[in-house]
Parts: C-alpha cells; sequence; structure tokens
C-alpha cells in the first residue's frame, strides 16, 4: 500500500483530534493532522516549545524531549488514522510495542516534528508478507536510509528505478540521466496504458510535460513551478500576502485579496497548461497526441479545462508496478 495525499488535504485541528483521541493534556502529543486517510495512515506534527511539562525534568540547564514520548507521539498520529474509521469510534488504541527504533538526533525546544505513520499489517499485509519493493525518488539524500531500512525491516532488497533499469520506453533526450525517476514512471505508466504519442502532465512540486512517441521514445520535456509551490513563493516572498488555500475563487472576478491569490494560482496553471500543451502538439507534430495527466492538484486544474483527455491520480502507482513486473526476479 502507498501513502496518496488527498486533494485537498484532510486536516484535523487540536479541538477535533480529541474528538478522535482520548489523551489529555499533558500527554496529547499531536498538534495538528495536516493530512490522513481514515484507516489507512496519517501524517501530522508536533510543535515541541520550552513550556512542555517533560523539560522540567529531562533535563533543567539542558532541554532534551524524551525518546519514549517520540514514539508515544507518532504513536498518538497512527491512532488518529486507525480510530478515525467508520466503525472505530469509541474503541481505544494501546501502543503494543517498537522495534528497532533509533533517534538521528536530540528533539530539543523550537523544533517541530513531522509524524506520519501508515496502517499495514492492519489491512492483512503483515510485513514478513512483502516480498518485493520498488523506489522512484528524486530525493538523493534519502536513498541510502531509505534503502537501509527496507533491507533491514522487510528482508528485501528494493529495485530503484534508475538509468539501465528496463523500462520498455527509450529516452532520447540530450542527457538521459538527468531525466527524473518520476517522470519515468509517470511516462511508463500513461505510453503502457493509452499508447503514443502521449503528453504526460504531472501536478506536483514542479509541473512536468512529457512527451512519449509514437515507438515509446521519450522525446522532450519542460518542467515549470507547480501550483503549491508557486503559491509558497507569493505568500513567502510578498509581506502583505498571507497564506491561503489552494482553491477555486466563487468568480475570476475577485474583489479582496485571498480570492484574487486563488484565482491567479489556478488560472494562472489552467492558462500555462492549455499553452503548452497546445505547443507542444504542433512543434512535435503529434497533433493527435494523447494528453494524461496525474498529480495531486490535478483534479482541481483539469476540472477547468478540456485539453487533458485523462486525468489518473494513480499513475505514478501503475507505472512503478509495470516497471516492476519488467525487472523482478
Amino acid at each position: 500500500m502507498a501513502i496518496v495525499p488527498n486533494d485537498p488535504p484532510r486536516a484535523l485541528n487540536a479541538v477535533q483530534i480529541a474528538q478522535i483521541l482520548p489523551h489529555r493534556y499533558p500527554f496529547a502529543l499531536v498538534d495538528k493532522i495536516t493530512d490522513y486517510t481514515p484507516g489507512q495512515w496519517a501524517r501530522g506534527v508536533k510543535c515541541v516549545t520550552m513550556n512542555e511539562p517533560f523539560f522540567q525534568g529531562h533535563f533543567p540547564g539542558q532541554p532534551v524531549m524524551p525518546g519514549v514520548l517520540i514514539l508515544e507521539a507518532l504513536a498518538q498520529c497512527g491512532a488518529v488514522a486507525a480510530l478515525s474509521e467508520e466503525g472505530a469510534q469509541g474503541k481505544l488504541a494501546l501502543f503494543g510495542g517498537v522495534k528497532n527504533a533509533r533517534f538521528r538526533r536530540q528533539v530539543v525546544p523550537g523544533d517541530v516534528l513531522t509524524l506520519e505513520c501508515e496502517l499495514v499489517e492492519r489491512h492483512g499485509i503483515p510485513s514478513s508478507e512483502i516480498r518485493h519493493v520498488i523506489i522512484a525518488s528524486v530525493v538523493p539524500d534519502i536513498m541510502h536510509s531509505l534503502g537501509s531500512a527496507i533491507i533491514k525491516y522487510f528482508h528485501v532488497k528494493p529495485i530503484v528505478v534508475s538509468a539501465g533499469i528496463k523500462t520498455g520506453i527509450r529516452i532520447v533526450t540530450e542527457n538521459p540521466r538527468q531525466v527524473g525517476p518520476d517522470r519515468i514512471v509517470d511516462a511508463v505508466g500513461a505510453y503502457t496504458l493509452h499508447g503514443g504519442p502521449v503528453i504526460v502532465v504531472d501536478f506536483g512540486t514542479a509541473t512536468t510535460y512529457d512527451i512519449i512517441g509514437p515507438d515509446g521514445t521519450f522525446e522532450a520535456g519542460l518542467i515549470a513551478p507547480g501550483l503549491r509551490t508557486s503559491a509558497q513563493a507569493l505568500w513567502g516572498e510578498a509581506d502583505m500576502l498571507p497564506a491561503i488555500e489552494i482553491r477555486k475563487p466563487a468568480s475570476i472576478l475577485a474583489k479582496e485579496t485571498i480570492s484574487s491569490m486563488q484565482g491567479g494560482l489556478l488560472y494562472g496553471q489552467v492558462g500555462q497548461t492549455e499553452y503548452i500543451i497546445r505547443r507542444l502538439k504542433e512543434e512535435s507534430g503529434y497533433l493527435d497526441a494523447k494528453v494524461v495527466a496525474t498529480g495531486g492538484l490535478g483534479k482541481m486544474i483539469v476540472a477547468e479545462t478540456d485539453v487533458v483527455d485523462v486525468y489518473d491520480p494513480q499513475l505514478t502507482l501503475k507505472g512503478l508496478r509495470i516497471i516492476f513486473e519488467k525487472n523482478r526476479k
């Protein structure tokens, strides 16, 4: 099972968390759930402040959050996922144990813990039955730790999407090694499922536009700032603009700041999408190319344009499965 973020994210504040979990001060250790799917997974945060009661004795003059409470915070995040499922209301989730936990550094006042928990065995998939793992990552710094963890806990060596792996497509750009694994996986999924020529659009941290020819060649592509990245840059660099929810405004004729920002972000991305797809078709000569889109915020954008033929939020996972089948031993 894979964590698939919700669009838009499903969040819970402290009051809503207290309606799910029985924990109360000083043992309520999750400040906010930033996204979750009941019965499957949850992602939350714990903001560590100097006012935490445990700092009075752990340790005076050198406050450090106890490791057992870090694990407890993670367990509470998982309990939100478990107890928010229909039929679980009123039940109690207990911490049964932990295996091979390690801490990279001390947690001190001012730190923010990002907590993420996925329920695997609860869905009838014991960790002992996981036989294969495949990874497509665009964050090189985590690969060593992630690969080591998979080997250690699941006892399998993961397949890593990289240069030289069997994909079923041929990359003919100037430097094939610079094409990100995420773009390769999307291209494989789109070409295998829909044939070529196909234009693949992924609305993620970056918005990518890639062309796969009739014979399965990855011919060209563009990379632009993603919708959320653009939004964060907007309110991060302009002091007078607030952080906002990314959503469609009531009208493009905005009359106040928040809807002005929402409209500019959404319709700007829509206009970019339509223009780039049109130019890609014209300059490639693939005027009848099918356009397949994916990505967390893609649903919102696709709803505002008719240039996308297929929106598939699971395209990346489908591409991973196809590549896995080509490389399994």
